[in-house]
């Protein structure tokens, strides 16, 4: 090994004790990673950029699985998607890379497309509850200025006892779905 060989096995086991010491990334997340360090070592030793390229593919893949590991789901474990998506990328790495950097470009692309989809998911799952919420907020606040209205006009005092409880109880209601409406139906 050259002087260098050695400064760049030194340097990438530095960058593995803090990957492992860190404890933010799960225990199974870090074991996952802990399989990279193999084709890491070998593609530093062939590629001297990959210390000097914040956007060397190999680095980027061992960022994107650091980073993308807080939304690993522990309860599932090892069932999780996720967790299973970054061990086939392990596999598949450990199994395929020789000396083509643009495995880890592939690699980092399968991970950031399973990301996306599943940002994707969780959006559209979100969706119909987030609607629903703001339509019950909607109505609340129909109902509330309905109130607000019916009141204003009982407690001037010039309202029938019999007008009163009409108002209170009927046309609470109908101004509830007008106030409902009125945004997209003005008139």
């Amino acid at each position: 090994l050259t002087d260098g060989d050695e400064n760049t096995i030194e340097l990438l086991a530095k960058i593995f004790d803090f990957v492992f010491n860190d404890k933010n990334l799960p225990s199974d997340i870090r074991g996952l990673i802990g399989g990279l360090q193999i084709p890491l070592l070998k593609a530093a030793l062939s590629d001297k950029d990959f210390f000097f390229k914040e956007d060397h593919p190999a680095r980027r893949l061992l960022d994107t699985m650091a980073i993308s590991s807080v939304a690993w789901d522990q309860e599932k474990g090892r069932d999780d998607p996720l967790y299973k998506t970054i061990e086939r990328i392990v596999e598949r790495v450990q199994l395929e890379f020789e000396q083509q950097i643009e495995l880890f470009s592939d690699a980092v692309s399968d991970l950031e497309s399973f990301i996306a989809e599943e940002e994707q998911l969780s959006e559209r799952a979100l969706a119909e509850p987030i609607a629903q919420a703001m339509r019950q907020e909607k109505i609340q606040s129909a109902r509330d200025l309905a109130e607000d209205d019916v009141a204003a006009r009982i407690e001037t005092g010039e309202v029938a006892g019999f007008v009163e409880v009409f108002l209170e109880t009927q046309w609470t209601r109908i101004l509830t779905m007008a106030h409902c409406v009125a945004d997209s139906k003005p008139h």
